[in-house]
């Protein structure tokens, strides 16, 4: 698949990347390299294939979930640079 300059930028700004001159062109031919590759994959069968999460059949450990020790409010808040009673206080991010 062909990138051009202008989805390179598109891309660059979306991911808060900035490239030196000297490295547009070899930032393009990756990018290229990887889609054609992808693009590959996508003509594989894979209807056969069941779906995994994992190469192996991994089982994950559970355990009762259950209140333990609870932390006191002045403790929590202790090392907190502010705070108000017992809520934390933020700068605002919202008006």
């Amino acid at each position: 698949m062909k990138i051009g300059q202008r989805l390179l930028d598109e891309l660059a700004m979306l991911a808060r990347l900035r490239f030196e001159d000297s490295e547009r062109e070899g930032m393009l031919r990756d990018l290229e390299a990887i889609l054609d590759y992808v693009g590959k994959l996508e003509e594989l069968d894979t209807r056969e294939v069941p779906p995994t999460a994992h190469l192996f059949d991994v089982t994950t450990p559970m355990r009762e979930d259950r209140v333990e020790r609870v932390l006191p409010a002045d403790e929590a808040l202790r090392n907190a640079p502010e705070y108000e009673g017992t809520a934390l206080v933020v700068p605002k991010v919202l008006e």
